[in-house]
């Protein structure tokens, strides 16, 4: 059996171009570079919490300080970032 690298390959899907801000955040968590579909938040313990998705931003004001996981979904493939909760 022969694999080839290109099929796994995605090359519409530019992750270095994803970024967010304002880090560290206190409410409203901005993306950028990419229209986002779905985004989910977890804390350090592996814990999903509760953030909701809007307009390319994520309301992060119902968490408390520290730090999260923000995994950004788009159309063609995804990214996580470190991001910090003032």
């Amino acid at each position: 059996m022969k694999f080839s690298a290109a099929a796994l390959a995605n090359e519409t899907f530019d992750a270095t171009t994803i970024a967010v801000y304002p880090n560290p955040v206190k409410e409203v968590l901005q993306i950028q570079g990419v229209d986002a579909l779905n985004v989910s938040v977890y804390n350090m313990l592996g814990q999903r919490m509760d953030a909701a998705l809007s307009n390319n931003t994520v309301n992060m004001s119902g968490l408390v300080s520290g730090v999260y996981l923000v995994t950004i979904q788009a159309e063609n493939g995804s990214k996580t970032l470190r991001v910090i909760k003032n």
